[in-house]
């Protein structure tokens, strides 16, 4: 009989650990996903900002048409917004969030 309930304790701690050990697997793929969504994908919104930045910079010291201008400035500045929106979903520090508001304020501020 006692050998029966040791086999039913151990059966039952195995099945608790199996348990446990899933649930630390999915709260680690949970990580990875978050890491990646809030930390990695902003990281290389990032540094396409500058890059837009630097075309619209050189389209302003070296004017050409003023049509084919306009559009491209326009163009860099939809790439631009379309840079800052998706950082409004992602989870941010306070000092981020700080730095966020001010570049989302300044930004308009600059396209009016």
């Amino acid at each position: 009989m006692r050998v029966l309930l040791s086999l039913v304790a151990l059966m039952i701690m195995l099945f608790v650990k199996d348990v446990m050990e899933k649930r630390n697997v999915d709260s680690l793929g949970t990580s990875f996903s978050s890491v990646y969504e809030f930390r990695l994908l902003p990281e290389s919104y990032i540094y396409q900002m500058p890059e837009h930045l630097y075309h619209k910079r050189m389209l302003l010291d070296n004017p050409s048409a003023a049509a084919t201008v306009k559009l491209e400035l326009q163009r860099h500045n939809k790439a631009i917004e379309n840079i800052i929106s998706p950082f409004k979903k992602t989870k941010l520090t306070t000092a981020e969030s700080a730095h966020l508001v001010h570049l989302n304020t300044t930004w308009k501020k600059r396209l009016k």
